[in-house]
């Protein structure tokens, strides 16, 4: 798990053109973590795109939110 996550932070981090992660579960205390680099990203003007499970599927509807307020776009799929 650590080693994906330095690897994912690795390449945020030199991420240029767009950042487009595809993950059926949101960990709260991981998304909490990758936050601030996801939110960088936008503010450097590369856009984030989640596409992840609907709201109503999660067991945190409310990162879903977090992340929309920090300009990543959030696509949302049932099942």
């Amino acid at each position: 798990d650590e080693e994906f996550y330095a690897a994912f932070l690795n390449d945020a981090l030199n991420a240029r053109e767009r950042v487009v992660i595809f993950s059926p579960f949101l960990a709260e205390a991981r998304l909490l973590e990758v936050l601030p680099v996801l939110e960088d990203l936008v503010t450097r003007g590369v856009p984030v795109t989640v596409l992840t499970k609907s709201a109503s599927e999660l067991w945190s509807p409310g990162l879903l939110d977090q992340l929309r307020s920090r300009g990543v776009v959030v696509r949302e799929r049932k099942g």
